[in-house]
């Protein structure tokens, strides 16, 4: 008999279901960018000025001389494109056209089809030549990657500059609101002991007592990363052991 419900705090347990409702599909609509990444593949466009490297990246990818790669500016003036399989992730990588201003007819063209793959990409891999300096073009490019982070909702959340970075320029670090990365920071301020895998890791640890900070290096090369991993795991064994870890 509907006159002999109890309705007494249905109302709030009703908001509680549709709050979680609520959660569920704003989850849904935020990763599902990322869904199509993994299947489709991550649209990843390569940027720069000419002769900043751009094509031998590719090629370097790729594992192959696919792009050609000369020392005369403006060799590339359309987009080459090839697909990669990065450790199990598929990448569309996109070679473009040295972005810059031009009287070239063709090249501008090659170049207005640069920015344009800019604003469809996933990933922007821009190279720069570091025994150059920076001029307006870089700026423009600078620019453009800005606006790309910005219209992905992505915000600074860390700056450092490198002892040994090329060109002396900063590294910022970007990411969603709450998706901050907490390695990111805890590494840069050097007060966590920080254990790394893979080639070209380095392990930190802080012991801040004795206010020193020891670091153990893995190789870079994959492959010889591969074929010492048992070395570079003892590494991190003895060290413990030595100081009681």
């Amino acid at each position: 008999d509907p006159e002999h419900y109890d309705l007494d705090g249905y109302s709030e347990k009703l908001q509680v279901v549709v709050d979680e409702l609520l959660d569920r599909m704003n989850h849904l609509l935020e990763t599902s960018d990322n869904g199509q990444m993994l299947k489709e593949g991550i649209h990843t466009i390569i940027v720069g000025k000419p002769n900043a490297g751009k094509s031998s990246l590719m090629n370097v990818l790729l594992g192959n001389d696919r792009a050609i790669v000369t020392d005369i500016a403006g060799t590339t003036r359309d987009v080459l494109e090839e697909h990669l399989n990065l450790d199990g992730i598929q990448l569309n990588v996109v070679d473009t056209a040295g972005i810059r201003s031009t009287e070239d007819v063709i090249e501008k063209i090659g170049v207005d089809r640069a920015r344009d793959y800019v604003t469809r990409a996933d990933l922007i891999l821009y190279v720069v030549d570091s025994s150059r300096a920076l001029d307006e073009d870089d700026d423009e490019i600078i620019e453009m990657t800005a606006d790309y982070a910005k219209n992905m909702n992505l915000n600074p959340y860390y700056l450092y500059r490198q002892k040994n970075m090329a060109g002396n320029f900063e590294n910022v670090g970007y990411a969603k609101k709450t998706m901050e990365g907490l390695y990111n920071i805890l590494i840069m301020e050097e007060k966590q002991t920080i254990i790394a895998m893979g080639a070209g890791g380095s392990s930190k640890f802080v012991f801040p007592d004795e206010k020193r900070i020891e670091r153990i290096e893995n190789v870079k090369d994959v492959r010889n990363y591969i074929e010492r991993i048992d070395e570079m795991i003892e590494r991190k064994r003895n060290f413990f052991n030595e100081n009681n870890l």
